[in-house]
């Protein structure tokens, strides 16, 4: 029984112990009985004390996993040790008992071992006598400022202004090598998304493959018209990651794949509420359990604003391992995801809040990627009054041998990006480590492309050891900016797409293609700017066989099928065939393919 043991000794409180804080205590005295407050309670263990019971649980956790979340979890574990005890769902009994005190039920979070209710003061001390509590704790969560508004070409035309954010990070050298996030599943928390007007989203609308909105309950993503700004924050990071418009926003990773949460009520200056907190940690439980690779979250808590507030966390709360959101954010890594998240900002409405102390949570969480910004020299974006946050992390006051800085790695902290997602084309600069958190998580994925087996911890590792402050990390600048060209070469890539400096036709499959074996030709074909695009098919002699177009096609890959048929319906013989692809300008390319029948 010592697997056993160990689990319940974890979890296990003296009877001495309290579970209650006297910070917290002294904080509920100055409550009514009848007032209501937002509280974790953990539990001291899930309702399993044999191993038999353990391992079933185990199993049933390693089954609820998708076909991708196991995938990507073989990366850093072993093949039947793919779960561990915070897979194991919250006690069901538990959880009931509580309820049946009259209490509303808000977020269950397994990983933690814990639930967030709101509940009246009057009944904490009831629950604190139940032999299955260990500790109560208020929610507590912090703030993000408010969005600080400020050719010919070789290769993706990005434009002027997008150009720049992307030369600081060296992502044009890593598209031109054919590295566009491809394969890549990348989650994003943020406060609402809408894909359904903007062109540069457009080309994202099939690869959103999971979504939800904790916040209302729904898949609903945008705005309902009871939120404010609910969805023009989240709609604005999606294009620094993946937006594709030619000569206005190209996102690092304009060909991932995506998975959405909503777990933010409203966007702005003072509006964060508590609940945010426990979406937060609802939504990363949720991003896992879809195969995210990557989370982008540019969120980050510090104060909040219900009526009436309880007190903001303090400096030596931000240790890594001390407020709910940085203890998930900390566990990602060790099941296959890399978090990348924004350091914070400091605005001039708080002016008084020195910069080394204003860090985020979940910045401050170890095994993460923390991303501060920077200015367009690459140094550290602050006006005096405004600009993003720094470290150090508590736990590393003052220590002579650093073992981590905060932030992580920089970027860009005023980005060009889409502006109102109501337009089909209006864009704007914006302000943040939001915008630089946005850019990093792209530029992971392609480093992920590039090396489809690393696990989170080796994809930060290459980020680091090639950022343009690897020698001499700290708290102001990190390892500096990423170099994505350099950390996808830190090591030999085990994907080498074909080169995007061109359209052109790079692949024709099957080839040859045997009529009635095979049921169709996919002819597969990049464009390197937004253009319409048509296809052609010749004999040898130049006998034109069949025609394909497509208007308003975005930048990126794309495929033409074809079922073998000329254009009076009838199946072609067998022989050598030529395929044309023309594009706008009359750029044009020519590739061979081989019938049989």
């Amino acid at each position: 029984m010592i697997l056993i043991y160990f689990f319940i000794a974890s979890f296990y409180i003296a009877p001495n112990n309290p579970k209650i804080s006297p910070g917290f205590q002294s904080w509920l005295s100055q409550k009514a009985p009848e007032n209501k407050v937002k509280v974790w309670i953990f539990f001291t263990d899930k309702g399993i004390f044999k191993n038999s019971e353990y391992n079933k649980a185990i199993k049933s956790a390693e089954y609820s996993l998708n076909g991708r979340a196991k995938t990507r979890r073989l990366k850093i574990r072993k093949a039947g040790k793919l779960c561990d005890f915070s897979d194991i769902p919250v006690c069901k009994e538990y959880v009931e008992h509580i309820q049946k005190l009259g209490i509303e039920k808000c977020v269950i979070s397994k990983w933690l071992n814990a639930v967030s209710f709101e509940i009246s003061v009057k009944l904490i001390k009831e629950i604190e006598t139940l032999s299955f509590v260990k500790e109560i704790r208020k929610v507590m969560l912090y703030t993000r400022e408010k969005d600080l508004i400020l050719k010919e070409v070789k290769g993706i035309n990005y434009g002027d202004n997008c150009e720049k954010q992307l030369k600081s990070l060296n992502v044009p050298s890593a598209h031109d090598s054919g590295y566009s996030g491809n394969g890549v599943l990348i989650g994003v928390l943020d406060c609402g998304f809408d894909l359904r007007y903007h062109r540069c989203l457009q080309h994202l609308k099939d690869k959103v493959i999971a979504k939800y909105d904790f916040v209302g309950n729904d898949t609903i993503l945008y705005n309902e018209g009871d939120e404010l700004c609910s969805f023009r924050h989240g709609s604005r990071m999606l294009s620094l990651i993946a937006g594709a418009k030619s000569a206005e926003v190209v996102g690092p990773a304009y060909g991932c794949s995506l998975a959405l949460a909503r777990t933010e009520k409203a966007q702005g200056i003072d509006t964060d509420i508590i609940m945010e907190a426990t979406w937060w940690i609802a939504g990363a439980e949720y991003l896992d359990s879809i195969g995210v690779d990557i989370i982008s979250s540019s969120l980050g808590y510090r104060r909040w604003f219900d009526s009436p507030p309880p007190p903001p966390y303090l400096y030596s709360d931000m240790d890594g391992h001390t407020t709910p959101m940085s203890i998930v954010a900390g566990m990602l890594a060790g099941k296959g995801v890399l978090l990348v998240n924004a350091m914070g900002n400091i605005g001039s409405t708080h002016p008084t809040f020195s910069p080394d102390t204003c860090i985020v949570a979940p910045a401050d969480a170890d095994s993460i990627l923390a991303v501060g910004g920077v200015d367009t020299l690459g140094n550290w974006e602050w006006s005096g009054s405004t600009g993003s946050a720094i470290g150090p992390p508590y736990d590393q006051l003052g220590l002579t041998k650093r073992t981590r800085w905060k932030p992580d790695v920089c970027a860009p902290f005023y980005a060009y990006l889409l502006d109102n997602p109501d337009s089909s084309d209006s864009y704007t600069w914006s302000g943040g480590t939001s915008c630089a958190t946005a850019l990093v998580a792209g530029v992971c994925a392609l480093v992920l492309e590039a090396h489809p087996k690393w696990g989170p911890m080796k994809i930060r590792e290459a980020i680091l050891s090639t950022a343009s402050n690897n020698n001499n990390p700290n708290d102001t600048l990190g390892w500096g900016r990423p170099n994505a060209y350099k950390a996808i070469y830190s090591e030999t890539p085990d994907v080498k797409p074909s080169s995007f400096t061109k359209d052109e036709v790079f692949h024709i499959y099957p080839n040859p293609f045997k009529i009635g074996t095979e049921k169709e030709l996919v002819i597969a074909y990049q464009l390197v700017n937004d253009s319409y695009a048509y296809l052609r098919i010749y004999t040898l002699s130049g006998k034109l066989v069949k025609e394909f177009e497509a208007s308003n096609q975005s930048l990126g890959r794309h495929i033409f099928k074809w079922n073998g048929r000329n254009e009076e319906g009838k199946l072609v013989g067998s022989g050598i065939y030529i395929c044309l692809l023309g594009t706008y300008g009359e750029n044009k390319d020519i590739k061979k393919f081989a019938i049989i029948r």
